[in-house]
């Protein structure tokens, strides 16, 4: 009985020792399964590839670097010295010789059409210097003919029509009765007469023997009676007429020989006495 005890004994002291012995030398892939967790191992890393090791432990070799010629030492002075192609100056292009190209002529600037000329303003009768040296240049009408000519009435001098200034003077007194300007025999600028004493009685600007333009009457005191616009013989623009007194009496426009717009008419005092619309000479009501 003793001897079996010892037997069993052995028995186990040899599978603890195997167990022992598989557990240190088995990998832990082969014994962690079957064992309980406080006595498993950590996994082992994978066993790498021989060419791999060799890979990894044989060191890069280093580059051989080529050393100049003469193995002189790389200082500034020596860097100095050296020839670098990049710092060689190198000539400059040849210059190309420009080609000069004959100056295109530049065109000639075309005469612009000069703009006719306005016409010359009429003679200012009213001013004495002026009327002054037309008399003493204009020709007295009764050595010419007024004949009618197709309907209008011509002065003709050694039967050709006249052109130029025409007169008449009273008598021996030195005083102008008319004076007027023509143009192929016909009325064609600034036609005036006078009352005695040199007033002026009215003045008319025509054209072509025919009213147009202003036209200027007075009172025999010198003062205005009415200032109206002509076009073609019709009346056609501003009027004014006065009182003998030389005030206003009336201001308006004409259209075609009829009232116009607004008409303002005065009181002999001076103050404004009413205003009327008109229309094709009909007054508008208001």
């Amino acid at each position: 009985m003793h001897l079996l005890k010892v037997i069993l004994v052995g028995a186990c002291s040899l599978a603890l020792i195997w167990l022992l012995m598989v557990w240190v030398l088995a990998p832990s892939g082969v014994t962690n399964p079957y064992l309980p967790n406080f006595l498993q191992r950590a996994p082992e890393p994978p066993a790498r590839n021989p060419a791999q090791k060799a890979k990894m432990t044989k060191a890069p070799e280093p580059e051989e670097q080529d050393l100049p010629e003469d193995n002189e030492p790389d200082t500034p002075e020596a860097n100095a010295t050296r020839h670098d192609p990049l710092l060689e100056e190198k000539p400059d292009p040849p210059e190309v010789a420009e080609t000069s190209t004959p100056a295109k002529a530049e065109p000639k600037p075309v005469a612009e059409a000069k703009p006719p000329k306005p016409p010359a303003l009429p003679a200012d009768l009213e001013d004495r210097a002026t009327l002054t040296r037309i008399l003493a240049l204009a020709i007295d009408d009764r050595e010419m003919v007024l004949r009618t000519v197709n309907g209008h009435e011509r002065l003709l001098q050694d039967d050709e029509p006249f052109t130029g200034w025409a007169k008449r003077m009273r008598g021996n007194s030195g005083q102008v009765e008319y004076l007027g300007q023509y143009r192929d025999g016909l009325k064609d600028g600034p036609y005036a007469r006078w009352y005695s004493g040199r007033r002026f009685r009215d003045l008319i600007h025509y054209r072509k023997g025919i009213r147009n333009g202003l036209s200027v009457t007075w009172y025999g005191s010198r003062k205005k009676r009415d200032a109206i616009h002509y076009e073609n013989d019709i009346k056609h623009g501003p009027a004014t007429t006065w009182f003998g007194s030389g005030k206003k009496s009336a201001v308006g426009h004409y259209k075609h020989g009829e009232k116009d717009g607004v008409w303002i008419t005065f009181k002999s005092s001076g103050k404004e006495n009413r205003r009327q619309a008109y229309q094709n000479g009909n007054p508008l009501d208001e």
